[in-house]
């Protein structure tokens, strides 16, 4: 193969990418994979269009292309099955970083992607409650795993917090949005009790009505708050900041703010994305999610951070004791620091 047919191939797999972005959100968002996996004999495609009261012809279509993109394999019968291990990559599994939930929500800014046309002319940015209903759910989505994560494979093993999970505890969740976290938590921990804190009024409506739903008003408190200056009250033994950092333009003035909310000795975790520490790391398979995160941010005017960033970050505010753990290879870590 000459070196522009292997461009060409390149390009051709980019555009293959596209499609299988797509395929992944429908089959996710129609209950389509889940249906499937129930079936373990495997499924038609026409008695999969009957189970889901769906379109015949385009069901058809939808499995053949997750057929060819080796989501699904195709027995002697005709029946389909989900193809190896994508029962835990795109079935909503607990302890692992919900890919679907990721892509949907990149199917669900798509919209915003034509802003950019303008936003390079003007630099005008979009504001996050400008996002639609699709793309606030899709985040909620593949967020949703994240609490359980940490909570089986974080908070028992870490050396400061891992006596803290029998004890009462006064938690902060700054960047709650609909609360899910909070709640996943609370359940985890029956003596912990919550302030979940947001700058979207939407949000927090969502968040109020879904501890309404589970019946942990008592122990999970919400309030809107300014993009300014904040009082979220003093003597919390842990701060949470999920995928939140990146979102903050003062960082330095929040982390700071933060530790003052903190007791002696409480704890700061921060989940966040990572910017790469060198341009050349972007022509790796990760640093090409880390790009395309950082580009789905850009047109809200977010900019991630890198690993040397945080860790300066946190020297310059005055945390100690940093712990580093990592989620999603690269891509995704955590940082737990002492004030």
């Amino acid at each position: 193969m000459s070196l522009i047919e292997e461009k060409i191939a390149r390009l051709a797999g980019y555009m293959s990418g596209f499609f299988a972005c797509w395929i992944i959100d429908i089959g996710s968002r129609l209950n389509l994979f889940e249906v499937i996996n129930d079936c373990k004999s495997g499924i038609s495609a026409k008695e999969l269009a009957k189970r889901l009261r769906l379109d015949s012809h385009l069901v058809n279509m939808w499995c053949k292309a997750a057929y060819s993109f080796e989501l699904l394999d195709l027995d002697e019968k005709g029946n389909f099955h989900l193809a190896d291990f994508m029962d835990l990559l795109l079935i909503n599994n607990p302890n692992l970083y919900f890919i679907p939930g990721a892509i949907e929500t990149y199917v669900g800014a798509s919209e915003s992607f034509f802003h950019f046309y303008e936003a390079f002319k003007t630099g005008k940015t979009l504001n996050l409650k400008d996002m639609g209903h699709f793309y606030h759910d899709a985040v909620e989505k593949a967020t949703l795993t994240m609490p359980n994560y940490i909570i089986s494979n974080v908070l028992s093993n870490d050396p400061y917090l891992k006596n803290l999970v029998d004890k009462k505890a006064k938690i902060l969740d700054f960047g709650c949005g609909t609360g899910l976290g909070m709640i996943q938590y609370a359940k985890a921990f029956n003596n912990w009790n919550f302030l979940g804190v947001d700058i979207n009024q939407t949000l927090i409506h969502k968040a109020d009505n879904n501890i309404r739903y589970n019946k942990l008003e008592e122990r999970i408190k919400v309030n809107v708050i300014t993009s300014g200056k904040f009082n979220v009250g003093r003597d919390f033994d842990l701060i949470l900041l999920t995928l939140t950092l990146h979102e903050i333009k003062n960082r330095e003035a929040i982390l700071r703010e933060l530790s003052k909310a903190l007791k002696k000795d409480g704890n700061l975790l921060i989940l966040e994305f990572l910017w790469v520490e060198n341009i050349v790391e972007l022509r790796s398979s990760s640093g090409r999610i880390v790009i395309g995160e950082q580009i789905a941010e850009a047109i809200l005017g977010n900019t991630l951070i890198s690993a040397s960033e945080m860790k300066e970050l946190l020297k310059i505010t005055n945390y100690r004791n940093v712990r580093e753990y990592e989620i999603f290879g690269k891509i995704l870590k955590i940082y737990i620091a002492q004030r």
